[in-house]
């Protein structure tokens, strides 16, 4: 019969997991008629146990496989890093190992550090022996390379670090003596070397630096043998150096001391020449500064600051030279602003550049009492500029209150102020200033009374200029204008007499024209055209009485007419002549040139013949008056056209007279002559000229008495001789 199993299910719907198996017939308990409650069996307990220990036995063997795997997997490596004091000795001991691989010479000093309070007794004390034998061997190769590098205190120390309990330990007590000796040897040769060199025995140092190369130590056979054949070269260098300088300064003078200072420059200043060399080239320097600051005290400061830049290449009297130089610089400044006249803002700004480089001379320096005198002085130097300069602003206004306050702003510079000499000199041009100002208006006015041009208006305009007093500022200019004011005035008087004598010389008359010349008296505008006039008609009557033709006549006594053609005075001297009725009486001070013609005896004179030249006489003395001269002269035709000559009866024989600047005279016979009278002027004229008898011999003639007492000039102008020409000396000779 078939198995059939039936679930019984709770009576909220679930199975319980159980069923009931029924048999052939198929009949389930509802068919039997029970109910279904009845059909349930009990349940069982060991199906519950069986899966407790089922879930117990997995839960034991993960644990056992968790274990094992722990077991059999390594532990992950430490922190190194965050490494802490607290961390077990195997951490400790693996960073160390770690960290020592790096080969670096702190790492390997600092695994030693750490395991070298562990006592046999550790745990990982064999463990920490295999380090140490390695990182002892890595220090022993790090003081090989420090000894190599010839820093043998630096090789014995790391050799001395390895641990006495290390096998390398010897090997490095033997390195150490090694190096030692080696060291020991390789500086007795440098040693042997250097004296040989410094006592400039150049054979015995090549032969030391030869034994030094044969060391095997690279840091002696090497670099040191390199090193000393080169100092070998350089010292006999600079010993050749230093000879050539001392053979330059052996003359004992300064461009040789300075050219010897400058060869020793050129010495290494590391050779054992250059300590021999210092004290002699002190004693060049010294000499060099010493004739530098007489230089600086004479103010030729560029010659002293090119002096001493020589010195600079010294180390010894470098800083000495430097303050010099400042200083030399710093007084150049401050004599660019001495002046006697205006003070400009460039003063007082190379005045306090001046003080400001002084005061940087320290006290130790051998010319800070130099520097100190001369910073009293400058900053009362500079006081005095800023007073100069608040006048000159002042001053710059340009009015008389304005320069008379300058003036007193000025005056506030003491005596003993440096700067009392300029502030003086600007003071006296102030005032000249204030004189111009003052007297400026009496010039214009002068000037313009003078455009008239007249002799009156140069007289006011003589007048007004001076009012100018001597000694202000434009009485030069005041004293140029009336001079020419005055040559105008002398040039209107004096021209109608030189006109006139130019006239009287193209028709012929000689004579008359040198005398109306003469009258243009020294120290007059047209005295000179006058003089060279009268030089020239002299000339010419020197040449016509030269001729043989003619003989010699006296020279008949002039008219005072002459004297005042124009019946007046001018301004500067001539006096009147004299009255008509003493004409005749009276001896003229001078004589006028006549027209005199040859004649035969017993015939007249026949007319329109060559009239002879005659010699002007001197002219009177000028008055010490000055009367107002006329402008023009009143009547020139009587002057141009003298009367028709009369036969004047012969005058007796002229008494002899000394000759005066005369030649030897030329003896003619003389031929009865006739003279001509003077020509008349409007003044009345001379006396009759008596005629010289037939049998009278030629005598020389003398000069009148009138000229022989002259009266004396005053002091301001030459007396009447010096109104003559030199070339009116001549002689004449008469019958």
């Amino acid at each position: 019969m078939p198995v059939r199993r039936f679930e019984l299910r709770s009576p909220e719907g679930g199975a319980d997991g159980f069923g009931m198996y029924l048999g052939e017939a198929g009949q389930s308990g509802a068919a039997s008629g029970l109910a279904p409650e009845a059909l349930t069996r009990p349940r069982s307990k060991s199906w519950r146990w069986l899966i407790v220990g089922l879930t117990s036995c997995a839960a034991l063997g993960g644990v056992a496989a968790s274990a094992l795997l722990w077991m059999l997997m390594l532990p992950p490596a430490p922190d190194c890093k965050t490494g802490s004091p607290l961390a077990p000795d195997m951490e400790r001991l693996f960073c160390a190992q770690q960290a020592a691989r790096s080969g670096e010479l702190t790492e390997l000093l600092s695994g030693l550090a750490l395991i070298e309070t562990w006592t046999p007794e550790h745990p990982l004390y064999k463990e920490a022996q295999r380090s140490v034998e390695e990182w002892s061997k890595g220090l022993l190769i790090i003081a090989r390379q420090k000894m190599n590098a010839s820093d043998l205190q630096g090789a014995v120390e790391i050799a001395q670090r390895i641990p006495k309990s290390s096998s390398v330990r010897a090997d490095a007590e033997a390195a150490i003596a090694t190096w030692q000796g080696i060291w020991r040897q390789g500086e007795a040769l440098v040693a042997a070397a250097q004296a040989a060199m410094k006592e400039q025995a150049w054979g015995n140092a090549s032969e030391v630096i030869r034994d030094l190369g044969e060391m095997s130590h690279p840091y002696w056979g090497n670099q040191r043998a390199r090193a000393l054949s080169e100092q070998l070269l350089v010292e006999r260098k600079a010993r050749q150096q230093f000879a050539e300088a001392q053979k330059i300064a052996q003359a004992g003078k300064l461009p040789d001391l300075a050219k010897a200072i400058a060869q020793a420059g050129r010495i290494d200043k590391s050779s054992y020449a250059w300590s021999d060399a210092q004290p002699v080239l002190n004693q060049w320097s010294d000499r060099l500064l010493g004739a530098a600051f007489q230089l600086w005290q004479e103010q030729k400061f560029d010659q002293a600051i090119a002096l001493t830049k020589q010195v600079e290449v010294n180390p010894g009297r470098a800083e000495m030279a430097k303050d010099l130089i400042q200083l030399s610089e710093a007084r150049k400044l401050a004599v660019s602003t001495w002046t006697n006249w205006v003070a400009t803002p460039q003063h007082v700004i190379s005045l306090m550049e001046a003080i400001a480089a002084a005061k940087q001379i320290k006290p130790t320096s051998a010319y800070y009492a130099q520097a100190q005198s001369s910073l009293a002085s400058w900053q009362i130097q500079l006081d005095g500029l800023r007073q100069l300069q608040l006048a000159q602003m002042t001053a710059g206004v340009g009015t008389v209150e304005t320069l008379k306050t300058a003036i007193a702003q000025a005056s506030k510079v003491q005596p003993g102020n440096p700067r009392r000499l300029q502030a003086q000199t600007m003071i006296a041009h102030w005032h000249r200033e204030i004189e111009r100002l003052e007297d400026r208006p009496l010039l214009a006015r002068a000037r313009r009374l003078a455009t008239e041009g007249t002799v009156a208006s140069l007289q006011s305009a003589i007048a007004q200029a001076g009012q100018i007093s001597e000694g202000r500022a434009l009485r030069g200019e005041a004293q140029a204008l009336m001079r020419d004011w005055t040559r105008q005035i002398q040039v209107i008087e004096d021209q109608p007499y030189l006109n006139l004598s130019r006239t009287l010389a193209r028709r012929g008359r000689l004579r008359e024209a040198i005398a109306a010349a003469a009258l243009v008296r020294p120290n007059r505008a047209l005295y000179p055209q006058a003089r060279a006039a009268i030089r020239d008609w002299q000339a010419e009557l020197n040449r016509f009485n030269a001729s043989p033709m003619l003989p010699e006549r006296p020279i008949p006594s002039p008219s005072p007419a002459l004297e005042t053609p124009f019946g007046s005075s001018r301004s500067g001297a001539i006096a009147p002549g004299p009255d008509a009725s003493s004409e005749e009486t009276k001896e003229p001070k001078y004589r006028l040139p006549q027209t005199p013609t040859r004649s035969t005896p017993g015939q007249p004179a026949p007319s329109g013949t060559l009239p002879r030249p005659s010699v002007p006489a001197p002219i009177a003395p000028e008055s010490s008056a000055t009367p107002q001269p006329e402008s023009t002269p009143k009547d020139i035709s009587g002057l141009a056209e003298p009367e028709a000559p009369q036969i004047m009866p012969p005058a007796p024989p002229a008494p002899p007279a000394p000759p005066v600047n005369v030649a030897p005279p030329r003896v003619v016979e003389p031929p009865p002559r006739v003279v001509e009278p003077p020509p008349r002027f409007e003044r009345p004229q001379a006396a009759p000229v008596r005629e010289a008898p037939p049998e009278a011999a030629p005598v020389r003639r003398e000069r009148p008495a009138a000229m022989e007492s002259v009266p004396v000039s005053p002091p301001s102008e030459p007396g009447p001789q010096a109104m003559e020409p030199e070339s009116a000396n001549f002689t004449e000779s008469q019958s």
